[in-house]
């Protein structure tokens, strides 16, 4: 009997950072949506009630660490993992204590955001 696959939405504005997030992660889970802004990625989790949301910081609208409570709200069994290309100790500590669980640098290679979402969904920190 096969694990169930985790259900995952990708909160980024970059078309080419989302298209190889999901070519890269389809083989093993479900992404169930793509959204580009706080607003549209808010409006995916609470309709998608996904297992993970992998979240971008900068965004138009409002930047990721302000959507991390709300998304909370919304679905508070999501798992977020924080994908970005701000590298801060201090940021990433504001990221966990805002309610995400995990922050992976957009340089890391897809092999560590997949162990990233393997350990979240473990019930640790990554």
């Amino acid at each position: 009997m096969t694990a169930p696959r985790t259900r995952i939405v990708l909160g980024d504005d970059h078309q080419l950072m989302v298209q190889a997030m999901r070519s890269a992660l389809a083989a093993k889970h479900d992404i169930v949506a793509v959204a580009h802004t706080a607003g549209t990625i808010l409006e995916a989790v609470r309709t998608h009630q996904p297992d993970v949301l992998l979240l971008d910081l900068s965004l138009p609208e409002r930047n990721g660490l302000e959507v991390i409570p709300d998304a909370l709200a919304a679905s508070p069994d999501t798992r977020i993992i924080v994908v970005t290309m701000h590298l801060d100790r201090v940021l990433a500590e504001s990221c966990l204590s805002a309610g995400a669980v995990g922050f992976v640098p957009k340089d890391a290679g897809l092999d560590e955001l997949d162990r990233a979402i393997g350990t979240v969904m473990a019930g640790r920190e990554f």
